[in-house]
């Protein structure tokens, strides 16, 4: 790469924070140094002109205007595709409430690529024990979907455009339940010293669940354990000393 072209890219034009990087820069760098500011500043392009289509803004405002709250663009996931490297920011995170105990986020996607399909699979792959996918696309584009999805499983669960009152209302069903069953649940706290606990508190199932475990009783109804997972640890460990 020429230096004139080198300087190009780093210099750029506007506000871009790389525009500082060059006033420190005006040798040619070590090539390794070369290559990682080029990437970082095709990155930054990137992620700047990352924006929404027209036809998913459209779905965002009926989710939007359904009551139901989300955070945009929430976080970068980096992923390692064969030689491909990809920068993956989902769409919509759900906020308040949970489904199976997994974050659920939402992707609207008008058109169809490999480099799509390679992007998500990994990333269920990864992080599908965590967050719970759901993707929207245009009746179009269903088939195509359906056949990459039976093969080896991309999304959790697929909605067409058309269908987004339905899935708008399958979201409320969801967060209704996640209320009703936490606050049924309360609080729950690990017996305080002198006892054998510590005085951890936890709030609503989820949490309950994480931080002490539950029991199930002859009925099939569910009840947090009395120690939280830490206290229960360090009394086997004690048992096994002795």
């Amino acid at each position: 790469m020429s230096k004139k072209k080198f300087k190009k890219i780093i210099s750029g034009s506007g506000s871009s924070p790389f525009r500082a990087l060059y006033q420190y820069k005006q040798h040619k760098p070590h090539k390794a140094e070369y290559r990682r500011i080029v990437w970082q500043k095709q990155q930054y392009g990137f992620d700047q002109e990352r924006d929404f289509t027209k036809w998913e803004r459209e779905i965002i405002k009926k989710i939007e205007k359904s009551g139901l709250k989300f955070e945009t663009k929430f976080f970068k996931f980096p992923l390692n595709v064969g030689n491909k490297k990809f920068i993956y920011i989902p769409d919509l995170l759900m906020k308040d409430f949970f489904f199976n105990e997994k974050k659920i986020i939402l992707e609207a996607h008008e058109k169809i690529s490999e480099d799509d399909i390679a992007k998500y699979r990994k990333f269920r792959s990864i992080y599908g024990n965590v967050y719970h996918l759901l993707l929207v696309v245009t009746d179009n584009e269903l088939r195509k979907w359906n056949e990459y999805d039976q093969k080896e499983g991309v999304f959790h669960e697929i909605w067409t455009s058309n269908n987004v009152d339905f899935l708008i209302k399958n979201l409320q069903e969801k967060r209704a339940y996640y209320i009703e069953k936490n606050s049924a649940v309360g609080i729950h706290v690990c017996p305080p010293p002198p006892k054998h606990g510590c005085g951890k508190t936890a709030t609503g199932y989820d949490e309950i669940k994480k931080e002490f475990g539950m029991r199930k009783r002859r009925n099939g109804e569910e009840f947090p354990q009395s120690l939280c997972y830490d206290c229960r640890s360090k009394h086997a460990k004690r048992r096994r000393r002795n």
